[in-house]
């Protein structure tokens, strides 16, 4: 029973690290990109709509993009956290090994690898065709 609920925990933060991480280097990637465009943006007079439409266009090879890194230091803060808080040394002293406190992290990596294949596969390919016609 300690398991079920340790494991929902662990996994639980780190989807949370995850999307904190993602929806972070988003909105960097996204910043860094339009103020290096800003120049052609405001020469060609594009309209908001227009920008908007552009990036939300563009944010499923931003998300492929980011992704990979994004779960790897998820990965090490929340380990990082853990150790911080003594919440790794409780789990130790209760005889839970470091593998089996790794396996809601290593789970959770690959159901976000299997969700990028997906995303990369199905949906990027469209939305940059898109994001093609808009430019």
């Amino acid at each position: 029973m300690i398991f079920k609920k340790l494991d929902a925990y662990l996994a639980s933060r780190f989807i949370k690290m995850i999307i904190v991480s993602v929806t972070s280097f988003v909105v960097i990637f996204v910043s860094v990109d339009a103020f290096d465009h800003f120049t052609r943006w405001v020469d060609k007079d594009v309209s908001i709509g227009a920008f908007l439409t552009y990036y939300f266009y563009g944010l499923p090879y931003i998300i492929v993009l980011v992704l990979p890194i994004a779960v790897l230091l998820s990965s090490l803060f929340l380990i990082s956290s853990l150790s911080r808080k003594n919440e790794l040394v409780a789990m130790r002293t209760a005889g839970i090994s470091i593998p089996r406190i790794i396996l809601p992290l290593l789970i959770v990596g690959g159901l976000t690898s299997v969700f990028e294949l997906g995303v990369g596969d199905f949906i990027v390919a469209n939305a940059t065709y898109q994001q093609t016609l808009v430019k």
